[in-house]
């Protein structure tokens, strides 16, 4: 019993969200286990940052829960779920007047006690999350002076400063390079080697084919399908998804999708 609850690490079940008379979610059900790299994919306004939020505990669902190891995220505290779970947002507003190394200090707030002052575990963890996330050469600048790309850096190296089990981002490679975008994804992935959890919002496919093991599929806030990238990219799955014509071409074993020309036969 207790090895099929640490698989079952975070669950939404029967999640229902709306934003007035707009509704967002649809029942959704979804288990992330432990170890796990899952990539959410599906078009614009199907409900993938809302449903990001909800698995974070920043919004609260209108029907159905979502629990922690069996615990609900709404009777956890804050500073437990900042232990435990960091989020990578995709509106992140860039604060003035704090510098790169001042802003992934920010992450290790929830280990620190009142107004006490960061130690030598916090500087290390401050300093490793900065090099993985390739904003080390960074450290002295003002965030208010760095490109979208190089401050998605920094946000995604605060997330990892604060130690987490599980790192929920939304579009992590927005703004980057194709350098840093490989480079943001290997980092990740040797991280989920390590043992963190991570669920990625993306509308890069390809990227999350190479490097996610399971993809999740949503689209107009319901539960399409899940499966191993393999299985889960052919064309008429992608074109229920997308509404439209796709190809799809074998790397080695990562299959990798590409849209289809007005007047172009999928093959």
């Amino acid at each position: 019993m207790t090895k099929r609850k640490e698989k079952m690490f975070l669950r939404a079940e029967g999640v229902d969200f709306s934003y007035g008379r707009r509704t967002v979610l649809r029942k959704v059900d979804l288990v992330i286990r432990r170890g796990e790299f899952v990539g959410l994919i599906g078009p614009n306004g199907s409900g993938k940052t809302t449903l990001l939020k909800i698995l974070a505990g920043t919004l609260m669902p209108r029907g159905g829960r979502v629990t922690l190891e069996g615990r609900r995220i709404s009777e956890l505290g804050r500073r437990e779920t900042a232990r435990r779970i960091a989020v990578v947002a995709q509106d992140e507003r860039c604060p003035s007047g704090f510098t790169v190394e001042e802003i992934v200090l920010m992450g290790r707030s929830p280990y620190l006690k009142g107004m006490a002052m960061e130690g030598a575990e916090d500087c290390e963890a401050v300093e490793q999350a900065m090099e993985m996330a390739g904003c080390l050469a960074l450290r002295r600048r003002e965030m208010a002076a760095l490109s979208g790309g190089e401050r998605r850096r920094v946000y995604i190296a605060r997330a990892l400063a604060q130690e987490p089990e599980i790192l929920l981002m939304d579009e992590p490679t927005a703004h980057l390079d194709l350098l840093h975008q490989t480079e943001i994804m290997e980092r990740l992935s040797e991280r989920n080697r390590q043992g963190l959890t991570i669920l990625m919002v993306t509308h890069d496919v390809n990227l999350a084919v190479l490097f996610c093991r399971r993809l999740v599929a949503l689209r107009e806030g319901v539960l399409l399908g899940t499966g191993c990238p393999g299985k889960l990219i052919e064309p008429d799955f992608l074109e229920a998804l997308f509404g439209c014509r796709l190809r799809v071409f074998r790397l080695g074993e990562h299959p990798l999708m590409f849209p289809c020309r007005k007047g172009e036969e999928r093959r």
